[in-house]
């Protein structure tokens, strides 16, 4: 439950871990192709309060809204105290929120929940600032993830990252293809790691660079990034992203925004509000 996270919002999108000195302002995108497709700006009703938080429970909590839960968030949008975007926040900072993302992210790439000692220090570690995505590198990095997924080496690492990351398959069904040995080969080519990127980053790791700073190259790449960016369209607003909206995300992504300050704005918009069953 979130109830506790609701009385620390200060009202600003949550930063990455940087020194005072090294704080920089993320902007949002413009949202143009959001508000044309919606009513306009205002206040949520008091009708409209309770089926949002019902909907943002279910999208980001997957499961129904208990009841002190949805008393506390719906008096707090009815008053006006919180945003939807606001509350949008503070749904993810709360432990369960983080918890369930710290499970995502080890399921994604190891195949099992998080241990007792992987899970605390992985909150630990977003408690004090740091995001999603630089958890998701350390992961990647991580003894494990190399022996079970990259056969212990640099090579396999960097083709199991292409697929766990980039979504990198061989996904074409060979059982009725005219030649199956060279749609077989196919399937493995397009499973692997470019070439160039073979060629320049696995003798880069084998000369001292981490895994895990390769594994952050991906997940700031513009690939992984317009991946994400269509999949949140998809769970959010149930529609792919307009030219416009994908370029503005994809861009603010790219200037240090985390998926979950994605999420706060598509979540908090008068788009997603309006897809919002009033009997949610």
């Amino acid at each position: 439950m979130f109830i506790s996270s609701l009385r620390r919002l200060t009202g600003s999108f949550p930063r990455r871990h940087r020194s005072a000195s090294k704080q920089r302002v993320y902007r949002p995108p413009r949202l143009e192709p959001l508000e044309d497709r919606s009513v306009p700006a205002a206040p949520v009703a008091g009708s409209l309060s309770a089926p949002f938080v019902s909907q943002l429970y279910r999208d980001l909590l997957h499961r129904e809204v208990d009841a002190p839960g949805l008393a506390a968030a719906t008096a707090l949008l009815d008053s006006g105290q919180v945003t939807r975007t606001q509350l949008v926040q503070s749904v993810e900072t709360s432990p369960e929120y983080r918890t369930a993302r710290v499970n995502a992210i080890y399921f994604a790439l190891l195949q099992r929940s998080a241990d007792p000692a992987g899970l605390s220090n992985s909150l630990a570690f977003l408690n004090a600032g740091g995001t999603p995505e630089q958890l998701t590198a350390m992961v990647a990095g991580s003894p494990e993830y190399l022996q079970t997924k990259g056969d212990g080496t640099n090579a396999g690492f960097l083709d199991a990252l292409y697929r766990d990351l980039l979504g990198r398959t061989g996904s074409r069904d060979c059982s009725r293809d005219f030649n199956p040995s060279t749609c077989i080969i196919s399937n493995r080519l397009a499973a692997r790691a470019d070439p160039e990127a073979q060629a320049v980053l696995v003798p880069a790791m084998d000369a001292g660079l981490s895994r895990t700073q390769v594994a952050a190259m991906v997940l700031g790449s513009d690939e992984y990034l317009q991946k994400v960016v269509q999949n949140l369209y998809g769970i959010y607003l149930h529609r792919t992203p307009d030219t416009a909206g994908q370029a503005a995300f994809v861009n603010y992504l790219h200037q240090g925004a985390t998926a979950e300050m994605a999420i706060a704005l598509l979540a908090g918009s008068d788009e997603y509000l309006m897809k919002v069953p009033p009997s949610s």
